[in-house]
């Protein structure tokens, strides 16, 4: 995640949620992030882009993002 945020922090915010916090529980719910090691992208409406479940490949994941955003005009 380090390496996303150090790829892409200046074009997409990264929020994390702690499975173990309470106060995440709502906004966990609300994107299906049931478990560890979900991640998804989110745009600014509120869709649900993409989802990754597991170890990321900081290169596949960070072209997937770049293309979503070339896409999405971001």
């Amino acid at each position: 995640m380090n390496g996303l945020h150090a790829n892409l922090g200046e074009r997409v915010d990264f929020i994390n949620l702690n499975i173990d916090n309470p106060d995440h529980s709502v906004t966990r719910a609300a994107y299906g992030l049931a478990g560890r090691s979900t991640y998804k992208l989110i745009s600014p409406d509120g869709e649900v882009l993409r989802t990754w479940a597991g170890p990321l490949q900081l290169d596949v994941v960070t072209s997937e993002i770049e293309a979503l955003l070339a896409e999405r005009g971001f």
